[in-house]
């Protein structure tokens, strides 16, 4: 099996036992491109294996079908790129880089071009001679007389060898039935030609000796003439690559249909001072052509007849011909006679006014002949139902009285009418979607499915999974209960957390087992979930505690998931010369969990349970700095990011763990503090600050009915409802009145909205005067609230 056609037809010739068994039993299977869905499926694989973090991997899956779409995807390319990412590069950013690398990847093939060999260099940069793909055994002639006396007295490279080397990343070989079973090369992609373009063009004058005698073709000599006109300037260089180009214009890589391909090409880089010595032939030559045009006409052919008016123009641009009016009644006589339309508005600029002046002295024949042929055209488009070349002939027309000054007779405006009426819209054979493209479709999207739900796999909740792996687990029946129970319940959310995953399950019964227990307090709980971590990994307590915050990513998130390459540099700090085995053994008991590179933290909740051991097992005066540093409003942002996501249950714990300490150190600063903000010498008014200080708004129904409400907050205010001394919320009223609402309304604290198509009212309880507040009991409840402060406060 191959995707290289060169190494198949190379090892058939040199290995005779091989030949036999493919010419006897070969089943061949010849695929031109990758489908949509070898190419999605080759774009995640190397997702899986590159070394990329979770949030990357997660951001460069979103675009696979940019990626895909991409006319520059080349897998190669691909994984040169994520190879090159870093765990520090910004995942958006990551994908946004991979669509500019497709777009322009010349850092790739820059890479690529200077590991090539020196032979695999000429040959690449040959191809951008070429008209590709082009017959392999005619490129081999180039390369063996471009590498003639390149290197003196040394041998060079097969062939074979350069075409097997450039075929891992540049170029592609294969047979074409249809010319013979003749064997041609390509580039693989259209990025490659791009780069080796623009790198010749850079370093023009270390190659151009090469390139010369490289180009043992007529398209190459033309290809080169242009690289040459723009690259170098060079009068003689020039003249010896336009001496090639006229000795071999009759020698192309394909027999064309046209007798004059090869002049007209050349003509576009006939430059008057540096072609002077070719100007002769060039004149002569377009004497030719226009004999031709005049007396065979019919012989040349159509492509021939339609560019001759651009090569005229260059031949009067260049000074070669002078006979302007003489151009334009051959071309019109030759076009009406081989029943060709024109357009006076395409001529070059050349040949504009001798054109205008024809077809002022010869408007009624233009005007005859025109109307002739559209009107064959236009029913021959109609009797075909050919809509589409139908309205193109009906801009023609309206194009050619424009341009021309000519106007159409009323009978072709007739035959128009008649003829639009036998096209029939509704019996277009439009192209529609067939079964095969279908079935492409489905399997491609069938292969982006089965990639993201086993990427979902790693952190999906499966509380169906745990409770099977329960009722068959190895503790005692009586575990088993208290763990289904908690699982139902979701709480204590310290037990909880394990049972989201089948792997957190796992390893609570394997914690449960070891233990004898399931402990019911937090802070037993605590020690058996640390100590046999520990123990497992075979260090102290507290260097593993400090090893899972370690895990813990900068911005905090749902779910943990590590790059092989993250998780590699962490436990080589805390296990160093054993990191494979830790890493083995922490997913053996179900720690981690793991899916291709990428290792999940099954439990999140060991960040908070490592925080809440740390605090378990310090001294008062150890609590009192954890207070000071988690727990001080001046700089919630420290507790905000500390305990982000999981901040009811850190405050729960840390109450359980020592209610003591947290109110001498945390309640009653936090209380102090804030009674001084409220500037309460007596506390007389101060209430009334906290309303507007928390910005409370409540939601009310159209009958009165509190249906909720928001509220800034702070860890101050976490921390009260936690103990239980009243949450804000608590200090709003069951429902208005009628009346209570219209006041409200009219001092400007009541607005109407809309949700799903239910109209309810949003209250402004900061803006409320104080008449309103004491009628429905807010005030008298948020005096209590401020007692209860001042009462911490001091």
């Amino acid at each position: 099996m191959t995707t290289r056609e060169y190494v198949l037809e190379q090892g058939m010739r040199q290995n005779e036992e091989l030949r036999r068994l493919l010419e006897r039993h070969k089943l061949e299977c010849r695929l031109k491109a990758y489908s949509n869905t070898e190419m999605v499926r080759i774009y995640l694989g190397h997702l899986r294996k590159a070394p990329l973090t979770w949030e990357q991997m997660k951001e460069l899956y979103q675009i696979h079908d940019q990626a895909v779409l991409s006319s520059y995807y080349n897998p190669r390319i691909i994984q040169m790129y994520l190879n090159s990412v870093r765990p520090e590069d910004e995942p958006k950013e990551c994908a946004y880089r991979l669509l500019q690398y497709l777009r322009q990847p010349e850092d790739f093939w820059e890479q690529i071009f200077q590991n090539l060999s020196d032979e695999a260099r000429i040959f690449f940069m040959l191809m951008d001679l070429m008209p590709l793909p082009v017959n392999l055994t005619d490129a081999h002639k180039c390369y063996q007389a471009a590498v003639a006396g390149e290197k003196e007295g040394s041998l060079y490279r097969e062939f074979e060898r350069v075409i097997a080397e450039l075929e891992k990343t540049v170029i592609c070989t294969e047979t074409v039935p249809e010319a013979g079973n003749a064997l041609r090369v390509r580039f693989q992609n259209p990025s490659a030609k791009d780069f080796i373009h623009q790198y010749i063009s850079r370093n023009f004058a270390q190659y151009r000796d090469m390139l010369l005698r490289g180009s043992c073709y007529f398209e190459c000599c033309s290809s080169l003439l242009e690289l040459s006109i723009k690259a170098d300037n060079d009068m003689e260089y020039y003249r010896r690559v336009m001496e090639r180009a006229v000795s071999l214009e009759d020698r192309c890589f394909f027999e064309y249909e046209r007798e004059y391909y090869s002049y007209y090409e050349l003509l576009q880089g006939y430059r008057e001072i540096w072609g002077e010595p070719f100007r002769d032939w060039f004149a002569e030559k377009f004497r030719k052509l226009l004999d031709d045009v005049e007396t065979a006409s019919e012989d040349i052919s159509t492509e021939d007849l339609k560019e001759f008016p651009k090569a005229a123009g260059k031949a009067i641009e260049r000074r070669l011909y002078e006979g302007k009016e003489e151009v334009i009644v051959l071309y019109l006589k030759a076009m009406m006679k081989n029943g060709l339309p024109f357009q006076l508005g395409d001529l070059p600029v050349s040949l504009k006014e001798a054109g205008n002046i024809y077809a002022a002295a010869h408007r009624e024949e233009l005007t005859g002949y025109l109307e002739w042929y559209y009107r064959g055209e236009m029913c021959l488009a109609a009797v075909q139902n050919n809509v589409f070349y139908f309205e193109e002939l009906l801009y023609e027309i309206e194009k050619s009285q424009e341009e021309m000054a000519i106007t159409f007779s009323g009978e072709l405006t007739e035959k128009e009418n008649k003829y639009s009426s036998w096209l029939d819209e509704d019996k277009i054979e439009w192209e529609e979607e067939s079964e095969e493209d279908e079935e492409e479709e489905s399997r491609y999207e069938e292969t982006v499915e089965e990639f993201r739900k086993s990427m979902e796999d790693l952190d999906r909740e499966d509380w169906k999974a745990v409770r099977e792996y329960i009722r068959y687990g190895n503790v005692d029946k009586d575990t088993k209960l208290r763990l289904l129970e908690i699982g139902h319940r979701e709480e204590p959310w310290y037990w909880a957390d394990f049972l989201k995953t089948e792997s957190g399950a796992v390893l609570l019964m394997n914690i449960a087992e070891e233990k004898g227990r399931l402990a019911d307090n937090l802070k037993d709980a605590l020690m058996d979930i640390v100590s046999y971590l520990a123990w497992k990994t075979g260090i102290s307590e507290m260097e593993f505690t400090f090893f899972v915050k370690s895990l813990c990513p900068v911005e905090k998130k749902e779910s943990v998931i590590l790059s092989e390459m993250e998780l590699e540099e962490k436990v080589e700090r805390y296990f160093a010369g054993r990191e494979k085995e830790t890493v083995r053994t922490l997913c053996a008991c179900g720690f981690l969990r793991k899916w291709n590179q990428w290792y999940c933290v099954v439990n999140p909740g060991l960040f908070l349970v490592s925080e809440l051991y740390f605090y378990a097992i310090g001294t008062e005066a150890e609590k009192k700095y954890l207070c000071r540093l988690w727990l001080d409003d001046s700089d919630s942002y420290f507790y905000d990011w500390q305990f982000e996501y999981r901040e009811q249950e850190a405050l729960e714990g840390l109450l359980e763990l020592d209610r003591e300490v947290m109110v001498s150190y945390a309640l009653k600063p936090l209380a102090q503090k804030y009674c001084e903000r409220m500037e309460t010498a007596e506390g007389v008014n101060a209430w009334k600050k906290i309303p507007v200080s928390l910005e409370i708004k409540c939601d009310v129904s159209s009958q009165g009915e509190v249906l909720g409400g928001r509220h800034n907050t702070s860890v101050l205010w976490e921390l009260l409802d936690v103990a239980g001394e009243g949450g804000i919320l608590d200090i709003l009223p069951e429902s208005f009145t009628a009346g209570q609402l219209e006041r409200m309304k009219a001092e400007g604290c009541l607005e109407e909205t809309e949700y799903r198509h239910k109209t309810y009212w949003v209250a402004d309880v900061a803006k409320a005067g104080e008449e309103i507040l004491e009628e429905c009991g807010i005030a008298e409840r948020v005096r209590e609230l401020w007692k209860k402060i001042k009462s911490y406060g001091g």
